[in-house]
């Protein structure tokens, strides 16, 4: 009896150990991705500034898009939405749609903070477009019509306009005509807005621009073309052919070189060197073909940013390719890790990181559908994916992502977003027709059976396989066996979102568990709506909550009761979960990427005591931080240690750590001296040969 009540002391105080673990959270520097609406550049300061659309709201970068920081600084997002953002030639920043009190705020400080300009009233239209006219006066192009304003936006006046019409486009000429691209047609104003002709264009369109030649562009609705005016609007013809989409409020950029580069919904970035007489996609590298924002800085870099992301290419270059600049605002909807830690996630498309999430890069060669959906990985490494219905939906890669290719032989296209394999190497997906199964490494598929819309398929330990619908209830297909036992009436729910079944073989499905194989279920706490999970090596179960969401939740009592673990996120809305060998948790986002937890989720008595095994400099938290941050690391043996600080150029800007320290793992808080300005730098440990850098970002 005696001995019994020892193991249980020890069993409580263990688990009761680990549960008293604070969990911290750093935002790693990818996935790359978000939606962008506007990318401005600042030729005063040499700044790049763009605006994203939902919640991430603005960044701003300081060395060419390599790194970017958030300036949301106190924005907050009309109906969840952010709109355009534009700046003047003072440097001024505006942006439509980003409060509660106001249409729009000015920034006069390179975005550290917002005003709100309450005093435009658009009786409920949205902010599409902000240009700037002569003396800077500001042209605001709404939902209801165009509104100006002659002294830095804190007053406005409703321009006579066309009807209640949408105003997606305001553009001007070197002689101060203004033409407003709308809903119905182009229109034109020679008197400062005091009066208004209607172009004949013969239709709506989404944008309009004019080049340094005074030829007038506009991007038409639907798959309009593009026309061209060379005679200020009086006459119009086609520049390219009625086969192109322009988003609303499109910005195409025209260099000093008389090269167009014009967003497009669906082809890219076109390109002409001859006026818009002819046009070549220039989409080498680039992500997704919804592009919405074109520019050129004055090093001539070119920026492109549409559905999902921003990329970069070196304008000057004898090939020009468009590259990723690392922007972490995507929705990461899957996220998988390798056997070597290596991290695979799906976004638009596929992202990769080899060091546990510091850098990464997209990986879609052969990836002709990119609304990647599922992320599964074989033993032997062979990489599967699960996508939407718009192109194939089941792609392979045998070359840890190099290269993907389609392999749908024998399944009926739809949405794959399950899949799943078994002890013997067998691939099994689900979609809207059911589950298939290929023995031959997704050469060749079978249909199987099983219930339509899988949103997961998991095995557990004795080889049953079942299946979650979202709409179709809950299934089984026990090991062996060719026939599917439906289970939906045993847990009463038709829609279920996620499934896990832990090591132990429970089975965990919305706020329901089941301890005998899917037979009986009972209610466990929910902490928040559309869950996704992950179960570190020791059994406690981590809870992903979105939609409303509630963040990320702990349970070491397989799911009695929940902890929130949310110090160090900026958002709460989680799309996936994953834990690595180590049992370092990752969490997948809508909107702001991921976040990596600062330390393992398991942490004994005995391993905290332990001394490090290598040197191990770890990311400052919290990050971007004001007025302080705290720098750890850890050293495996005791001998004089450096902490500097430097800037982009690579300059020395102070010394945090310089001394003797013995082995073991050790902290500092770093509070900046008050004339560092905002930006991005770089620390560095130096140990004996050991160097370890990592970068940090202040914001005053």
């Amino acid at each position: 009896m005696k001995n019994l009540i020892l193991v249980l002391f020890a069993f409580f105080f263990f688990t009761s150990f680990l549960f008293s673990q604070t969990i911290q959270w750093e935002q790693l520097s990818g996935p790359h991705g978000g939606s962008i609406y506007s990318i401005v550049k600042d030729d005063n300061y040499g700044n790049i500034y763009v605006n994203t659309r939902w919640g991430a709201g603005p960044f701003k970068s300081t060395d060419n898009g390599e790194s970017w920081f958030s300036i949301k600084n106190g924005l907050t997002p009309n109906n969840g939405e952010f709109h355009p953002m534009n700046i003047n030639s003072n440097g001024d920043l505006f942006i439509g749609g980003a409060h509660s009190t106001a249409y729009l705020c000015r920034s006069t400080d390179q975005g550290n903070s917002w005003i709100p300009l309450p005093n435009l009233n658009t009786g409920g239209g949205s902010i599409i477009c902000i240009s700037f006219g002569q003396s800077n006066n500001i042209y605001v192009g709404t939902g209801t019509g165009i509104y100006k304003s002659t002294n830095d936006g804190e007053n406005w006046t409703a321009l006579p306009h066309f009807g209640p019409v949408q105003v997606d486009a305001i553009a001007f000429n070197d002689s101060g005509h203004i033409f407003a691209g709308t809903s119905y047609a182009v229109y034109r104003s020679t008197d400062d807005g005091a009066s208004w002709t209607q172009l004949p264009t013969g239709g709506g369109t989404r944008t309009v621009a004019v080049d340094p030649n005074g030829y007038v562009f506009a991007g038409c609705w639907e798959n309009g073309g593009i026309l061209k005016s060379t005679d200020n609007g009086a006459s119009w013809s086609y520049s390219y052919p009625q086969t192109v989409q322009i988003r609303s409020a499109s910005t195409p950029f025209f260099d000093d070189y008389n090269y167009i580069y014009f967003p497009t919904h669906g082809k890219g970035v076109l390109f002409s060197s001859d006026y818009g007489n002819t046009w070549t996609e220039f989409n080498d590298g680039l992500g997704n073909k919804n592009v919405r924002a074109v520019t050129k800085t004055l090093n001539q870099f070119l920026f492109a940013g549409g559905d999902y992301g921003i990329f970069k290419c070196n304008s000057w270059a004898g090939y020009p390719y468009w590259y990723s600049t690392g922007l972490p605002v995507c929705a990461v909807k899957k996220i998988e890790i390798d056997q070597y830690d290596n991290l695979l996630t799906g976004v638009w498309g596929v992202n990769r990181s080899f060091n546990k999430g510091q850098t990464w890069e997209t990986i879609n060669n052969g990836l002709s559908n990119l609304e990647v959906k599922e992320v599964t990985i074989k033993n032997d490494g062979t990489i599967f994916l699960g996508c939407g219905i718009n192109g194939p939906c089941i792609f392979r890669s045998t070359d840890n992502g190099n290269s993907w290719t389609a392999i749908e032989n024998g399944i009926q296209r739809h949405d794959v977003e399950a899949i799943a394999i078994d002890t013997a190497g067998n691939i099994y997906a689900g979609n809207y027709y059911g589950v298939y199964k290929s023995i031959d490494n997704g050469d060749n598929w079978v249909n199987i059976g099983g219930a339509a819309g899988a949103k997961e398929l998991c095995f557990n330990s004795i080889g049953d396989l079942f299946l979650a619908s979202w709409g179709q209830g809950f299934w089984k297909l026990p090991a062996g066996d060719t026939t599917w036992i439906n289970l939906t009436t045993n847990i009463n729910s038709s829609w279920n979102w996620s499934m896990l079944i832990a090591s132990n073989d429970y089975i965990y499905v919305g706020s329901k568990r089941s301890t005998d194989n899917g037979i009986t279920w009972e209610e466990i706490p929910q902490p928040g709506p559309y869950p996704c999970y992950a179960e570190n090596s020791v059994g406690h179960i981590f809870m992903g909550t979105r939609s409303y969401g509630t963040g990320i939740w702990r349970s070491i009592d397989f799911g009695e009761s929940w902890e929130a673990i949310n110090t160090g996120l900026s958002t709460l809305e989680i799309w996936s979960l994953a834990i690595d060998s180590e049992d370092y948790l990752y969490a997948g986002t809508d909107g702001k990427s991921m976040f990596k937890t600062t330390t393992s989720t398991v942490i004994s008595v005995e391993n905290e005591n332990e001394l490090p095994t290598a040197f191990y400099l770890e990311q400052n938290y919290p990050n971007p931080f004001n007025p302080s941050t705290t720098i750890s690391w850890q050293s495996p043996f005791s001998g004089k240690q450096t902490i500097k600080l430097f800037d982009l150029l690579g300059r020395e800007i102070e010394t945090i750590v310089d001394g003797y320290y013995e082995a073991g793992n050790h902290s500092t808080l770093y509070i900046p001296n008050s004339t560092l300005s905002s930006g991005v730098y770089f620390y560095q440990l130096r140990a004996g040969s050991f160097v370890q850098t990592k970068k940090m970002i202040l914001l005053r």
